[in-house]
């Protein structure tokens, strides 16, 4: 059955790879011509030539597009949020199948690994990538990773679920009408976490949450200082919290606790 399929496409200082990006993304769509794909992509105010690599590719690939530009920078949590509101509102999509930009993500793997979903009519589905971080690399976040793996299993019964990981996401219009009237989702103001937030509270409300590998992700450890690690995956527990009633503490041993001092 055709479908129409929103797809929101966050970005922040991604110029450099957005060649590449629209490129996985026309491939994608073009081994699914049966379905009817829209690109919303978004830039955060970057201080790049984004927004403008945005314009140029998608009208080079000839890719349908409706482009937003933030008037200030409003973080990824913040910009996806209004985004789902106004596409919601103003295009009644089928499906929101939001995917990030930058080169952690096989824009085109996202697709086909998405698109059985579309056409069997599921409701929610979201997509991890499949890159294993080593030790070598980031140690730390390791222990946070599997902190967060066994608190999602043991409280939400979520098996899979790395949330950082978790850029690419797929909505049908029924989840996202919903999802956006909750209160926790209407009034999510975190930096980070509303990629977690989404699906966690569409477990708690009943729908299926099938979590699905994503081939070809990639991991930058230069990206994952441990600053940034301590604030998403604290972010992760609280939300976590919220939805269970349990302090963030009684959760994972990690949270709030001092940062170390400089060697």
């Amino acid at each position: 059955m055709p479908r129409t399929v929103a797809v929101v496409l966050p970005a922040f200082n991604e110029a450099d790879g957005l060649k590449k990006s629209f490129l996985n993304i026309r491939n994608g769509i073009r081994a699914f011509p049966e379905h009817d794909f829209k690109l919303f992509p978004l830039d955060d105010m970057s201080t790049d030539k984004t927004f403008d690599a945005m314009v140029r590719w998608c009208a080079d690939y000839k890719l349908p597009a409706i482009f937003h530009r933030n008037e200030k920078n409003l973080g990824i949590a913040r910009t996806v949020h209004e985004a789902y509101v106004r596409i919601l509102d103003k295009h009644k999509p089928d499906y929101f199948l939001k995917t990030d930009f930058d080169a952690d993500f096989d824009q085109e793997a996202v697709i086909r690994r998405f698109a059985p979903f579309i056409e069997n009519g599921m409701d929610v589905a979201i997509g991890v990538r499949e890159r294993e971080i080593r030790p070598d690399e980031n140690a730390y976040e390791i222990e946070r990773r599997d902190d967060m793996l066994r608190i999602l299993k043991e409280e939400l019964g979520i098996t899979g679920f790395n949330p950082p990981s978790a850029g690419s996401q797929l909505y049908s219009r029924k989840a996202m009408t919903t999802l956006l009237d909750q209160p926790m989702i209407r009034d999510y103001n975190r930096r980070w976490g509303f990629d977690v937030a989404l699906p966690l509270v569409a477990k708690k409300l009943g729908f299926g949450v099938p979590v699905v590998k994503i081939e070809n992700g990639s991991y930058d450890p230069k990206r994952r200082p441990r600053e940034k690690v301590d604030a998403q995956y604290n972010a992760y527990v609280e939300i976590v919290s919220q939805l269970t009633g349990k302090k963030p503490a009684e959760l994972s041993t990690f949270y709030n606790i001092p940062p170390s001092a400089p060697e």
